[in-house]
């Protein structure tokens, strides 16, 4: 029966033919992308046959197999138009089959296939407990996976080159490698899996070919292994035990980005056999990286121990499937024994990547073809761009480098960006372009990314121009988009100074509050004669610099430092320039680039201080020392010319001070260093987040009074709070109460105060709804709880007597005691038999004389509008009954 298992974007799809040989051997099934439409896949089904079940039964060869492409469509597969009926060899014929589909839209489908049956007695798998195996009735079954997406580009399943159809010698260590390759250069994994018999389902009785049960040991003598390389699908099985058929199934998994797209699974066969032939030998030079547009060659080497065989010569991998093809000569074969073979192949740009090629060499000894053996061999290389060819970098613009190179789309016509890298003073680096992890060249720094037809750029350092006293360095790489991803060998590298005819100031360093040491080199121009003087030239703004101090009349040039005086250093970012003079102070002058002292600034947090170094002219850092300014103990140090630093660990509402040191250097006769030191920046760490006050009442008069007391206004609602928890530091500034008359209703500000209470006095009830906030530094928290204060004591109460006989007692009906926090009264008296003799709406006291009624029994009922701070409790229905005595 057919299974469909539909999920999001994920099918699940089996191909099945009724039939009850005992034929199949191998197989798998890839799926190839159209470069045109890419909704479109053309499979193929690759079945290998027991030739002697086909002779039995020739019809099966020529059953089509009929695929399910996941979307509840299904299609016949054909023969291919070319190797659709092969004989390999060893009893084995393959069948290869194929269809195209077009997918109506993106999705990851999984494509199975199912057929009846595999070939009879395999050890490993469908055994009965006395170990007869029952292979001959267990389905053989496929599976694949595709995504079709339109962020992903391109997804075809990866190529397996090598047939899945080999020979073992029992004793002797057996490799193969199934030669895959990803066309679009998606990384691949590989795995062992057991073999299935249906969509999520094991065959039967699955087992290892390593296990104990058939006899195997290692050469070294203990238990068989069959294990997997997962990088390159290389298999080892030291060693195979008792002779027959073994069947495995290997999973390769593809991935871009991080993410599985598909996989293929290989169903494969091992016959092993029981011989005293012994299997060949292949070795070769290994090469990790070769270089796109050069010939790479190595000589592979093939023999076999049994010195009269001739052997057989292949290589397989993705360079003898797609252009720029490979070779491998002579191809003649069968060859002498031992033999050399050239393999030669010279890669392009366009198949640079990633992910490393792989090339299999296989050896086989050429005796009858059902007792060969062959081993085979994997040569891995990856395939890297040609440098990139600086021709020169040149000073523009006084302090900017000019870096010119040769357009890199003429020597490698693909996409790609290029990576222009900095470093100063000296030009070694540690760069291995053949491994992922390690692209960048150590010590450099990435300062522009430009195209592959640029060829110019300008450095300017940020615009902050090139530091005088620098040697630069330039170096770039080329870098390839994924999916094949891939980089280039680095460039050859470039240098530029700036010319250090000006002083160059070295040092501008904080002693204290209020001094500065500033330090610079003379001028290196040995032409110079005469008188020699300074000018020191100060700004706090780094743009107006006006002299602060001079030196006349210096016989000889030297390197020279001043100490300024009478500063702020806690308020202002000094800089300085040293002006040189020589023969007259006016006529002829040399002024330095402008330098200042490196600011430190402290940002309170949650017990933490965030420290930010700032300098308005840029210098070179190669370290910087972060001090207690307190205690002068080094706290930590930051390279990499970071300007940011966090102090964790701290105590909120505790001061706490720093300063930094600035380790830097100059390539100036030799590599000299220097240290600046900043101002002090001093902080408290405080929590700026605040949780809010916790709000209170006082109980008032209505809460413990009863209907018959007497309340007056003003009714007092008495408030207080507790501040709340903040990491602030200090006190709240002011506290904002809100109220509201009614529960529910929208709160407005009532009053600001500095106190934790406040007497709020009304003249209608008690009743309304208050919470309260603290600001602190302007800073408003959030919202107290909310106290809602009622009229506890509010009342209506009714007699059930009146006397109306003028003796000025008891005349009038009305309420007793004087109703409380009443707002309105709706009143209806009616006689025993429900008629209305009486109603007043206006008046709260009602006032009832019921002159005009005889005496009796009378029921009445009042609807009361009360003052109470949830609207749901302010209507209250009074009923009952009055007696009327004359």
């Amino acid at each position: 029966m057919k299974k469909i298992l539909v999920l999001l974007f994920l099918f699940t799809l089996i191909f099945k033919i009724d039939t009850h040989a005992t034929h199949i051997k191998a197989g798998e099934i890839l799926a190839e992308r159209d470069a045109s439409n890419p909704n479109r896949y053309t499979f193929t089904i690759v079945i290998y046959y027991s030739i002697d079940a086909l002779n039995k039964i020739p019809s099966l060869i020529d059953k089509l197999p009929e695929i399910d492409f996941g979307d509840n469509t299904t299609g016949i597969a054909q023969f291919a138009s070319s190797g659709g009926q092969v004989d390999v060899g060893n009893d084995t014929k393959r069948g290869t089959y194929k269809i195209a589909y077009t997918y109506s839209g993106a999705g990851t489908f999984k494509i199975g296939f199912v057929e009846n049956n595999r070939i009879a007695n395999i050890l490993n798998m469908a055994f009965t407990k006395d170990g007869q195996s029952f292979s001959n009735s267990t389905p053989f079954y496929l599976e694949n996976q595709v995504t079709i997406s339109p962020f992903l580009g391109r997804n075809s399943t990866p190529v397996l080159t090598v047939p899945p159809i080999d020979l073992a010698n029992k004793g002797q260590i057996y490799t193969h490698n199934p030669g895959a390759y990803d066309p679009d250069g998606d990384s691949m994994t590989f795995e062992l899996i057991p073999p299935k018999k249906d969509r999520d389902l094991n065959v039967d009785n699955y087992v290892s070919p390593a296990d104990g049960k058939f006899n195997g040991e290692t050469t070294g003598g203990a238990p068989a292994t069959f294990v997997i390389d997962p990088k390159t699908g290389q298999i080892t099985w030291d060693t195979p035990g008792e002779p027959g058929y073994y069947n495995i199934a290997i999973k390769v998994n593809e991935y871009r980005n991080g993410r599985l797209l598909g996989y293929v699974i290989r169903d494969m066969q091992i016959e092993v056999k029981n011989s005293t032939n012994q299997a060949p030998q292949v070795s070769f030079n290994t090469s990790p990286c070769i270089v796109a547009n050069l010939e790479y060659k190595t000589d592979v080497i093939g023999k076999d121990p049994d010195q009269s065989q001739s052997i057989i010569m292949n290589a397989f991998g993705s360079m003898f499937e797609t252009s720029p093809l490979a070779t491998f000569t002579p191809l003649t074969n069968p060859v002498t024994n031992p033999t050399t073979k050239l393999f030669r192949w010279t890669p392009t740009c366009a198949t640079v990547q990633e992910q490393p090629y792989q090339a299999l060499f296989k050896v086989e000894d050429n005796v009858v073809s059902d007792q060969r053996l062959a081993v085979i061999k994997n040569l891995q290389m990856k395939v890297l761009a040609p440098a990139p060819v600086i021709d020169s970098v040149t000073l523009v613009n006084g302090n900017q480098a000019r870096i010119k190179w040769k357009r890199y789309n003429k020597l490698c016509n693909r996409e790609c960006t290029l990576e222009i890298y900095r470093k100063t003073c000296d030009s070694t680096y540690s760069y291995d372009p053949c491994t992922k992890a390690s692209i960048t060249p150590t010590g450099y720094e990435l300062i522009y990314q430009a195209q592959a037809s640029d060829s110019i750029y300008i450095d300017n350092n940020l615009s902050q121009g090139l530091i005088r006293g620098l040697k630069y360095y330039y170096m770039i790489i080329a870098k390839f988009p994924g999916p094949r991803f891939g980089n280039s060998i680095e460039s050859n590298i470039k240098s530029l100074s700036l010319n250090l005819n000006i002083p160059l100031i070295t040092t501008v360093s904080v002693l204290s509050e209020t001094q500065i040491q500033i330090r610079w080199l003379k001028p290196q121009d040995n032409s110079l004669l005469g008188s020699f003087g300074y000018k020191i030239l100060r700004s706090i703004d780094g743009i107006n610099f006006n002299q602060i101090q001079k030196f006349y009349n210096i016989n000889s040039l030297v390197d020279s430092n001043f100490t300024d005086s009478n500063l702020d250093t806690k308020i202002n970012n000094y800089a300085y320039k040293i002006q040189f003079y020589y023969g007259s102070d006016t006529l002829q002058t040399r002024t330095s680039d402008p330098k200042s002292i490196i600011k430190l600034v402290a940002i309170s947090k949650n017990k933490s201080i965030d420290l930010t170094l700032s300098s308005l002219f840029p210098y070179q850092s190669n370290k910087t020392k972060i001090y207690n300014a307190n205690t002068n103990l080094l706290l930590d140090s930051i390279t990499n010319g970071a300007k940011t630093y966090t102090s964790v660990g701290l105590k909120n509402c505790e001061e706490y001070c720093y300063y930094i040191e600035d380790e830097g250097s100059f390539c100036v006769s030799g590599r000299q260093s220097y240290i600046n030191r900043s101002n002090i920046a001093c902080e408290t760490p405080k929590d700026v987040s605040q949780n809010p006050p916790v709000l209170s009442y006082k109980p008032n008069l209505c809460s413990s009074s009863n209907c018959s007391t007497v309340l007056n206004a003003p009714y007092i609602d008495t408030l207080s709070w507790l501040p709340g928890g903040n990491g602030s530091c200090l006190g709240a500034n002011v506290y904002k109460l809100y109220y509201a008359p009614f529960s529910g209703e929208k709160h407005e500000l009532l009053v600001t105060v500095n106190d934790t209470f406040y007497v709020h006095a009304k003249n209608t009830s008690f009743a309304g709804c208050y919470y309260v906030t603290s600001v602190i530094n302007g800073i408003e928290s959030t919202s107290s709880n909310e106290i809602c204060i009622d009229n506890d004591c509010a009342c209506f109460e009714l007699p059930n007597i009146i006397t109306p006989n003028g003796d000025q007692k008891n005349d009038i009906f009305k309420p007793f005691p004087t109703p409380k926090f009443v707002n309105s009264v709706e009143f209806r008296v009616y006689n025993r038999y429900g008629k209305l003799i009486f109603s007043k709406n206006n008046d709260i006291n009602i006032n009832w004389d019921a002159q005009d009624l005889a005496d009796g029994i009378y029921y009445y009922e009042a609807d009361v509008q009360m003052i109470r701070v949830k609207k749901s409790d302010q209507t209250k229905t009074v009923k009952g009954w009055v007696h009327v005595i004359k």
